[in-house]
């Protein structure tokens, strides 16, 4: 028995017929893909997913082509030429993948309504999509000062100044406290070796005319009494150790 102009209105890959009369034992064809006839801008359909998208050049949506034939029928094969174009943000290569579909991937850094139209075999494709993308919101503020802190304000350097610059500020062989008054000890520990004579130097640059240093030694005081005789300091070491603390009377 032969059929001729028999009509398929669909297209799908996995097609059968069932052939089937009174009195005859039905038999059923192999497998086949049936595809719609040339593709047609006017019935294929362009969609997008997700619809919204962070604007960060980072979250991606896929969009998506459905190529069909003038009868609406969706194709089942690739090889056709698929262009897509965007008003905002950017495309990736569109991708045949072979069963009447074409993707693409959809990125952008900046916010708003991006629209996306495309071409088939040169020629227009009706239908569109449209994808938001959400401005990213801005980091928050920093925390507010403690109650009764002074937040610390850097003021920019002046006219001509590298804004990079960093003032050269000689660095003491002594830290620690000088004692603000005659009536009061302070306690300072040498950062380097130092000997008497720079020590009162040394002190003398932070407004204290020393009268005398000492400092803990073995379980013996070492005193210092400057501009007495020589033999009351003859026990005093040439150099002061680095880490000891000295402590300082001034005049």
């Amino acid at each position: 028995m032969t059929y001729t102009d028999l009509q398929l209105n669909t297209g799908q890959a996995g097609a059968v017929i069932t052939f089937s009369a009174a009195g005859l034992t039905s038999a059923v064809s192999n497998a086949f893909a049936v595809g719609g006839g040339a593709a047609s801008g006017a019935t294929s359909t362009i969609t997008a997913a997700p619809l919204s998208r962070l604007a960060d050049g980072a979250e991606t949506s896929t969009v998506t082509v459905q190529l069909k034939d003038a009868g609406g029928v969706d194709l089942v094969a690739g090889g056709d030429t698929v262009v897509l174009a965007t008003d905002l943000g950017s495309l990736s290569l569109v991708l045949d993948n072979g069963d009447g579909t074409y993707t693409a991937t959809l990125t952008s850094n900046v916010a708003g309504l991006a629209t996306i139209t495309g071409t088939v075999n040169a020629g227009a494709i009706t239908d569109n999509a449209t994808v938001t993308f959400q401005a990213v919101a801005p980091p928050p503020p920093p925390p507010p000062p403690p109650d009764g802190a002074t937040p610390t304000v850097t003021p920019p350097p002046p006219p001509g100044a590298s804004p990079t610059a960093t003032p050269s500020i000689p660095s003491s062989p002594l830290m620690g406290q000088v004692p603000p008054t005659s009536d009061e000890i302070g306690v300072l520990v040498a950062s380097d070796s130092i000997t008497v004579p720079e020590v009162r130097v040394e002190l003398a640059s932070q407004g204290c005319d020393v009268a005398a240093i000492a400092f803990w030694d073995r379980g013996v005081w070492r005193v210092y009494i400057f501009d007495a005789p020589s033999q009351v300091n003859v026990l005093f070491p040439r150099l002061l150790r680095i880490g000891v603390p000295i402590f300082v009377r001034c005049r």
